[in-house]
C-alpha cells in the first residue's frame, strides 16, 4: 500500500445547518450538500436505520466532512479531550488574539486564553456549536 494523502476530515455534529455556519467563519466553503441511507449505509457506518445528512466544505486543500445522522439520532456526546479517539481540527490563523477576541464576541467558548509555547507557536481550545474540540494555533515568526 502506498498512501497519497489525506482526502478529508469527518465529524458527527447535531445540526448541519448551524455547523456549516460556524465553520465558515474559517474560510470553509459549502462543496456538496447530500443526504443518504440505505442497506450500503447501514452496513458501511455500522449503524441500523442510519440516515445521514452529509456536507463537504473545503479551504484551499483541507476538506472537511459534517455528518448528521437523522435517524437514528442523539448518539453519545463526543468524547472529552483526554478520551480515546477524541480528535479536533486545528486553524490556522494570523493573529489568534484578535481571532479569539472576534470569536468570543460571537459567543463561542474558549477552554483558556491562548497558550504561548515554546516553539513559538500559540495555540487555543475552543468548542463548535456541539461541544466539539477544535483549536486556533499562531505561528509566530
Amino acid at each position: 500500500m502506498r498512501p497519497i494523502g489525506v482526502h478529508h476530515t469527518g465529524m458527527t455534529v447535531s445540526d448541519l445547518d448551524r455547523s456549516i455556519e460556524f465553520y465558515k467563519r474559517f474560510g470553509f466553503e459549502l462543496e456538496e450538500r447530500l443526504s443518504e441511507s440505505g442497506p450500503e449505509v447501514d452496513e458501511g457506518t455500522g449503524v441500523q436505520g442510519a440516515y445521514m445528512h452529509c456536507a463537504m466544505l473545503t479551504r484551499d486543500d483541507m476538506r472537511l466532512e459534517l455528518i448528521e445522522y437523522a435517524a437514528p439520532a442523539d448518539g453519545p456526546a463526543a468524547h472529552p479531550n483526554n478520551g480515546i479517539g477524541a480528535a479536533h481540527i486545528a486553524i490556522q490563523v494570523d493573529d489568534i488574539d484578535e481571532a479569539v477576541a472576534q470569536l468570543r464576541a460571537e459567543g463561542v467558548r474558549f477552554t483558556s486564553d491562548p497558550i504561548d509555547h515554546e516553539s513559538g507557536l500559540r495555540w487555543v481550545y475552543m468548542k463548535d456549536p456541539d461541544g466539539i474540540t477544535a483549536e486556533l494555533f499562531q505561528v509566530r515568526e
